[in-house]
């Protein structure tokens, strides 16, 4: 997956809110209340970013894609998630569908 960086502005303190909070799960930090701990960091960088703390996002592709989406006043966008990227669709805002179709496939050669 690409990523582009930059620095974080005071329009970015959710995303710089939910990163951090991302990155303290996967250091195996014990989060006892996540919508406590979101809230207590994006009142920090909105106090502290105009003050000399500089905090750097990272931006995925897909949120890029989201974005352009968005800005395109699309409907809807559909894909075909991993498993392992299922948790990032979901914090981007896609639900999993239950349709009751189960998604099949017939490989006819070896190759």
């Amino acid at each position: 997956m690409a990523y582009t960086f930059g620095r974080g502005t005071v329009d970015d303190v959710v995303d710089l809110a939910r990163q951090r909070v991302v990155f303290q799960r996967g250091q195996d930090v014990i989060i006892d209340d996540e919508p406590a701990l979101t809230a207590e960091l994006v009142d920090y960088f909105e106090s502290q970013l105009d003050s000399g703390v500089i905090a750097f996002l990272a931006r995925d592709e897909a949120t890029r894609q989201v974005a352009t989406a968005r800005d395109l006043h699309l409907a809807r966008l559909e894909l075909a998630a991993t498993r392992s990227g299922l948790e990032l669709y979901e914090r981007l805002g896609f639900t999993v569908e239950h349709t009751g179709h189960v998604p099949m496939e017939l490989a006819l050669s070896d190759q």
